[in-house]
């Protein structure tokens, strides 16, 4: 198939996507149009957002119960800002990702316009189902919100949190930080308004997000950056939040204070290997990759993971690893071990 054949197909399968739902676009794009293999499809995906199946007012819902049918789709969403290659971790948690929730996209936001590099992006992109799933989209670095300047030291970070809450406003779905392991499928939060990790006690947790699109707390977030203080961390995206919008109306998302592991688990997964039952406990969980060096006490002995040292690596960060890196068919590794 030629260049030009294979847009007439996308084109097509844009067509049949907008009638028949996105659960049949991948189905379609595979059968009609097989990429180069130096191919990531690039789109502009604009058609996901028009999707009606997943539209519902939510003015009555309730989010303890949640629908009979799923109401997110089947999307997972990654940022990527100023980072052209992938680390060995961010490719464990890309490929659980992708094998315990079978997304029907993977969704990478980036201003990185002329391509991701290095080996494990290479390893992404040598397995054609995984391949073929994902679509990078490409964004723009915020600058400010509301006419206000965005902190130049934390830009990243709080730009990154805009696009998430933007790209669940346009497309719904999940949205996952880089370093968040899939232990399990998400499927039953799918079926509420919008879930996300809340602790007791604790302000939200931005590093693994499901809603659709029409998710009505999505909005309320946004507009609270219109008090944006550069000066504060996480005061925006999570702690203004919860006591200026959640607290008052809980009623707006489905709260899990444990499953999705946003709260803090370093000891859990990098210096413990018998006394905590990930894959019984948890369905997520925020690896915190990047504070490692100031709080895991056995970070000289394992400063970064690769393919090697990770055979032998004896915390419960290892055993997890080491599931996704056999490279196994797609299907819930996880089964295998509660049995």
């Amino acid at each position: 198939m030629n260049y030009f054949q294979g847009i007439a197909c996308l084109s097509l399968a844009t067509f049949f996507s907008l009638l028949a739902g996105i659960n049949y676009l991948p189905k379609f794009i595979e059968f009609v149009y097989s990429p180069p293999a130096n191919l990531v499809f690039k789109a502009n995906p604009t058609f996901f957002s028009v999707n009606q199946r997943y539209f519902l007012d939510f003015e009555r819902f309730d989010n303890e119960t949640g629908a009979n049918k799923f109401i997110v789709p089947n999307i997972i969403h990654y940022i990527r800002l100023n980072k052209k290659s992938w680390s060995f971790v961010e490719y464990i948690c890309l490929r659980s990702a992708y094998v315990n929730q079978r997304p029907d996209f993977i969704f990478i936001h980036t201003n990185i316009f002329d391509g991701f590099k290095g080996k494990y992006w290479k390893w992404i992109q040598e397995e054609p189902d995984l391949k073929l799933r994902l679509i990078v989209v490409p964004v723009q670095l915020p600058s400010e919100i509301f006419g206000q300047k965005l902190n130049p030291v934390w830009r990243i970070h709080h730009g990154s949190d805009l696009i998430r809450i933007q790209a669940l406003m346009k497309y719904g779905g999940i949205f996952l930080d880089n370093d968040v392991y899939v232990v399990r499928n998400l499927d039953k939060y799918r079926k509420f308004e919008m879930t996300l990790g809340w602790p007791r006690n604790e302000s939200l947790g931005t590093m693994v997000l499901l809603a659709n699109k029409n998710a009505r707390f999505l909005p309320l977030w946004l507009d609270n950056y219109r008090d944006y203080k550069a000066d504060q961390w996480y005061y925006n995206a999570g702690d203004n939040p919860t006591a200026s919008v959640l607290m008052k109306h809980p009623e707006l998302v489905h709260r899990e204070p444990k499953r999705l592991g946003v709260h803090f688990m370093l000891r859990e997964m990098f210096q413990e290997s018998d006394n905590f039952p990930w894959h019984e406990k948890l369905d997520t969980v925020h690896l915190l990759i990047n504070h490692r060096s100031y709080l895991d006490m056995f970070y000289k002995d394992y400063r970064y993971f690769n393919e090697r040292n990770i055979l032998h690596y004896p915390f419960n960060f290892g055993e997890m690893a080491r599931l996704v890196l056999n490279r196994q068919p797609a299907g819930n590794y996880t089964v295998s071990i509660q049995q």
